[in-house]
């Protein structure tokens, strides 16, 4: 069994700065007061219980509003991939937000926008605030900022936290 949660993290860290996560816990061994391996500062004993934690990327929106991204949703999405929809903002009104996808063992697939994410993007290019376009180039740059925790330090392989081992059929199990 697995348990899959998604928010912020926003606690002092071994980063220093606040970011999207997916963090995924055996609930077996979710015992008593403890604190995430991410997050040495805290006099509390390190849990057993994580055993994947993914560190979302900050857009340039993100850097540029001020904003910092929270995973809202975390779906199943089909037979085969899972779907992440991190929000960072709104504007006008209208929230702006990246969909991560990543197969059954969490790896990631691809990322993609949204239109108001995608006109958003394009009015700060168009006020030069911002470069470039939300395109295939700049989705497929989030996507290889993803990074995994391993227990010392965050890594782009996926890998488990300490020493759990991460294997697609251990998550294709638990669908």
């Amino acid at each position: 069994a697995k348990l899959i949660l998604g928010g912020t993290n926003d606690t002092k860290d071994v980063t220093h700065e606040e970011f999207p996560v997916i963090v995924v816990m055996n609930p077996d061994k979710i015992v008593g007061q403890r604190r995430a391996t991410t997050c040495p500062d805290f006099l509390l004993d390190p849990t057993d219980a994580e055993m994947l934690y993914i560190q979302l990327p900050i857009s340039d929106l993100d850097t540029l509003l001020h904003t910092h991204g929270s995973v809202i949703r975390f779906t199943d999405n089909d037979d085969q991939s899972y779907e992440a929809v991190v929000r960072s903002g709104t504007e006008l009104g209208n929230p702006f937000d990246l969909h991560y996808y990543f197969d059954h063992s969490l790896r990631s697939i691809r990322v993609k926008s949204n239109n108001i994410t995608d006109a958003l993007h394009k009015r700060y290019v168009n006020e030069h605030k911002l470069k470039g376009l939300i395109d295939r180039d700049y989705l497929d740059n989030l996507r290889n900022q993803i990074r995994y925790w391993n227990g010392n330090r965050w890594v782009q392989s996926i890998v488990g936290v300490g020493s759990v081992q991460i294997t697609p059929s251990e998550h294709a199990q638990d669908n």
